[in-house]
């Protein structure tokens, strides 16, 4: 065979090389290369859901689970928390996951919707800082005269049962997001907050008490006597 004829033939082989290889699916990409999937780390917001969606990933269901349960003494049992609430707040089944517990209190003379109480606990993985917490909860609430709600909420911390305790009351116009991530937002003038962070060993528990200016303050003694009456099954 000629110089010229060897060359001719490995030229049509590379050819048909070159179609084969172009008729092939291409790899899906994968590492860090610019077609690789990527997922934001902290695309979850703790507490874009009340405290709250469940943090660095956790599972989240919105299924109904149980009432807290009581012990022999008459107590909510809440998590590694028990506590004493009184006999008007009515227990419910929770409506997703992230809640330990939650209470329907009664509505004041005048008013249309009954405040809730939820609790919050996500472990000893946690939900941000105490204070990351406590800003967001009373950035939920808009002031009329524009001023910051930061500037008029009040808080203080104490200890309850070995445990540290963060409380903070906050009123004004409630705009927190219906849903986890939801755009859709409360529009609620004349609404009021007390809540409570309290830093157990086995992560922090967020009791956070909205409703109604008239029927929160109704309730106020209660939730301060039901944040007192607070004990740990862990020992000391």
């Amino acid at each position: 065979m000629t110089r010229i004829a060897l060359l001719s033939l490995a030229l049509s082989l590379a050819v048909a090389g070159c179609s084969k290889d172009k008729d092939k699916p291409a790899e899906p990409a994968t590492g860090p290369g610019p077609g690789a999937a990527r997922t934001a780390p902290h695309a979850m917001n703790p507490h874009a859901m009340d405290p709250g969606a469940a943090p660095h990933g956790a599972a989240v269901t919105n299924a109904p689970g149980p009432t807290a349960a009581k012990d022999d003494q008459g107590r909510y049992v809440v998590g590694a928390l028990k506590l004493k609430v009184p006999d008007t707040w009515t227990s419910q089944s929770v409506s997703s996951s992230m809640r330990k517990a939650q209470f329907e209190l009664p509505a004041a003379n005048g008013d249309d919707k009954a405040p809730e109480l939820v609790v919050y606990q996500f472990g000893n993985r946690g939900a941000g800082s105490v204070e990351a917490n406590i800003d967001r909860w009373v950035g939920q609430f808009q002031q009329a005269d524009g001023s910051a709600s930061k500037d008029k909420a009040k808080t203080a911390t104490t200890e309850v049962a070995g445990m540290k305790v963060t409380t903070v009351d906050v009123s004004g116009h409630y705009v927190a997001a219906m849903q986890p991530g939801a755009a859709e937002k409360h529009d609620s003038p004349g609404y009021r907050m007390l809540a409570a962070i309290v830093e157990a060993d086995d992560g922090a528990y967020y009791f956070k008490l909205v409703g109604p200016d008239a029927s929160v303050a109704a309730e106020a003694k209660a939730f301060t006597a039901a944040i007192e009456s607070i004990e740990t099954t862990f020992a000391p």
